[in-house]
């Protein structure tokens, strides 16, 4: 839970829309059908310079390039008339998700026991063209052999699916693109801190509190605002959440004829569609895990 080294890549779904892989189909019953088909490829690059003993650098470049189409298929809703006898239309456009980043983390033991791990994220969605900063820093204390303090807190962010920033056109509502192209990435801001306690060569327990908090999720448009005179975008940044529990871990390190671990975690996840809006739990709020 909470902030690892700087190039990950924060989980941010939590409540949200998960980026679609190849050959995915959405349904909404009789009324329409999406299909995606993205070919991800991913290339990463990194170089690491060590300048004084406890002084590391590591810098780096991680891209991901995903081609593919989307094809939709849908009842053309009209107002005052029944879906039944409304028009059906389909449309097809080629799309594409290309997001490159660049990050730097340093590893740094300015004491015997203590280590800290500054780093920053930098990345740029091609589909909506927007870059985002994300900064984070973890640490963590050997207090002694038996005891340690652990850490952290940072930013994450993930693109929009494609379906969401999409700029193909939506043939069931003339006029209207599939997404919104000036969705911003939704980010999540991520505090954790624990604690380590050794038992033995083999055994030890970890316990640590994890805090996140959700912002700029995408939320779709009713499709009652979609038939207006001016209707907003397919998708708008108007979500938030908080996610937030403990997580306790019994592990048993391996040794010649054993290894095993045993984890507990407590976890509330919930969302907000609008500004204002009521809480509810997720469909990944799973309380006892």
């Amino acid at each position: 839970r909470g902030p690892r080294c700087a190039h990950t890549r924060g989980a941010c779904t939590s409540g949200g829309t998960p980026t679609s892989g190849a050959g995915t189909t959405i349904n909404a019953s009789e009324l329409a059908t999406l299909e995606l088909n993205f070919y991800p490829q991913s290339l990463r690059y990194e170089l690491a310079h060590t300048f004084v003993p406890g002084a590391r650098l590591n810098v780096g470049l991680d891209i991901e390039w995903s081609p593919g189409n989307i094809r939709l298929d849908a009842v053309r809703p009209e107002v005052g008339q029944p879906l039944s006898s409304a028009q059906r239309v389909s449309s097809q456009y080629q799309s594409y998700s290309y997001t490159p980043a660049l990050y730097a983390e340093a590893e740094l033991t300015p004491h015997t026991g203590l280590r800290l791990v500054p780093g920053v994220r930098v990345d740029f969605s091609g589909q909506n063209r927007v870059w985002t900063v994300s900064p984070r820093a973890s640490g963590r204390w050997d207090i002694n052999r038996a005891w340690a303090i652990k850490g952290g807190v940072g930013v994450f962010g993930q693109a929009p699916a494609p379906q969401e920033a999409s700029r193909a056109p939506n043939t069931a509502f003339p006029g209207q693109t599939l997404g919104n192209p000036h969705l911003q990435a939704p980010r999540s801001t991520h505090y954790s801190l624990g604690f380590e306690h050794v038992f033995s060569p083999y055994i030890n327990v970890s316990v640590e509190g994890f805090v996140m908090a959700l912002v700029r999720l995408v939320v779709a448009t009713p499709t009652s605002m979609l038939l207006g005179q001016r209707p907003p975008p397919p998708y708008l940044n108007t979500g938030s959440g908080l996610v937030y529990g403990a997580e306790v871990l019994l592990r048993h390190k391996a040794s010649e004829r054993f290894f095993g671990w045993l984890a507990y975690t407590l976890l509330r996840s919930e969302r907000r569609d609008t500004p204002g809006g009521a809480l509810y739990p997720t469909p990944s709020d799973q309380t006892p895990i």
